[in-house]
């Protein structure tokens, strides 16, 4: 199978996600719901994701992780299905689906790739190539998806509109998939509970991975919550484009990535930095009540964000054994998710959108000092490693 034929129902499936991320706080306002209850049915797609997450893997070895790719395309538009009805029973059912295929997303097309990539014997250097495609591509995709979505939400005066459009694009995926891709099982010759025990033991024995993977929980544990309450701080009543605005995040994040190449060399002595200024945008969000100084400060943030996955990227391919490298992943996703729901179940309903953001200011602030930690104990050694791949693959370290 070729790289292309990959690519694009990979961006298909992106753009299906993107437009149902992008409107789904949109739409339980439309429905009449509070925040306490959006906020409830986030949680339940972050708990589903938390307690299915870790076991998609062993799921995709038995069953295929073409079998999977194809469930997640039914699993998703049942998913969009249940926004139709104006009901909490309902949308919650929804939001358990959302967070399996949530789960399956993440972990399927990845896996699929790469065992299809060294099955067909390609050069291990075309699959970086994929990868970084993969990443320009999906920033690409974003863009282009909140605008239609902006676009289609407008034109039907629903936000249930992109949702159809969204289920409509995984329908036409599951087509390609079952006509075109052939079926792989990744090793299931793999005992994956001991190689999890394993994993678990890496990140215990290795202080820098231990380090890592909490400031990226940390992280983007308030990425996930900023991403449901960012609609909610600008306005959710319609008066504000969120199409448009989500497309300006997405540059921004964009942006992030480009800026990435500035800080390749010194990744250890940044990551304090990007922490800093993400604590310092969520300041700004639990004080101003200025709708200029409230865009001025996400945009900054999805720079940071995008800077940061990068920057946390690097630091995985620098200290994470290979040989459990998606096991290490998906044991720092589990606290992640797990993270996300205390804040929204604890913070969303008792605290003023303010408050809330000042939380997620002292959550960056936690990142700072254990960015510090990390710098101060392993700077030398990261760099040593750096010019090590430099001088091993050419231009840069491989992420």
């Amino acid at each position: 199978m070729s790289q292309i034929q990959f690519l694009l129902v990979y961006f298909l499936v992106m753009a299906a996600d993107w437009m149902q991320g992008l409107y789904v706080c949109r739409l339980y306002s439309f429905c009449g719901l509070s925040r306490h209850e959006s906020g409830l049915l986030f949680i339940v797609g972050s708990g589903s994701s938390l307690l299915l997450g870790t076991w998609v893997g062993p799921f995709a070895d038995m069953c295929g992780c073409r079998a999977v790719r194809l469930l997640y395309c039914v699993i998703y538009p049942l998913s969009c299905a249940t926004k139709h009805v104006n009901s909490f029973p309902v949308l919650v059912v929804g939001r358990l689906l959302g967070g399996v295929a949530t789960s399956l997303l993440w972990l399927a097309f990845e896996s699929w790739m790469i065992s299809e990539h060294r099955t067909c014997g390609y050069d291990t250097a075309w699959l970086g190539e994929t990868f970084s495609l993969m990443m320009v591509g999906n920033g690409l995709i974003a863009v282009l998806s909140g605008l239609v979505a902006w676009w289609v939400a407008d034109t039907f005066n629903h936000p249930v509109a992109s949702f159809d459009v969204s289920a409509g694009l995984l329908v036409l995926c599951f087509i390609m998939v079952f006509v075109r891709w052939p079926e792989n099982y990744g090793a299931p010759q793999t005992n994956l509970w001991q190689k999890m025990v394993f994993a678990a033991a890496a990140v215990c024995e290795d202080t820098r991975i231990l380090l890592a993977g909490v400031q990226q929980a940390l992280f983007e544990g308030a990425v996930c919550a900023f991403i449901f309450l960012w609609t909610s701080a600008l306005g959710a009543n319609g008066a504000v484009p969120h199409g448009l605005v989500f497309a300006s995040f997405m540059l921004a994040l964009s942006l992030g990535g480009l800026l990435f190449n500035l800080l390749t060399e010194r990744v250890v002595v940044w990551m304090p930095v990007l922490h800093i200024v993400a604590a310092d945008t969520m300041l700004v969000l639990s004080h101003t009540e200025s709708r200029i100084s409230e865009m001025t400060a996400m945009t900054v943030f999805e720079v940071v964000m995008g800077s940061f996955w990068l920057c946390v990227a690097t630091l995985r391919a620098a200290y994470v054994p290979e040989e459990c490298r998606a096991s290490v992943m998906s044991l720092f996703r589990a606290p992640l998710n797990g993270l996300v729901c205390l804040i929204l179940f604890v913070l969303q309903g008792a605290m003023a959108l303010q408050s809330v953001f000042f939380f997620y200011a002292l959550l960056h602030a936690a990142a700072v000092v254990l960015a510090a930690v990390f710098l101060r104990a392993f700077a030398e050694p990261l760099r040593r490693e750096h010019h090590t791949v430099r001088d091993e693959r050419g231009d840069k370290p491989q992420v």
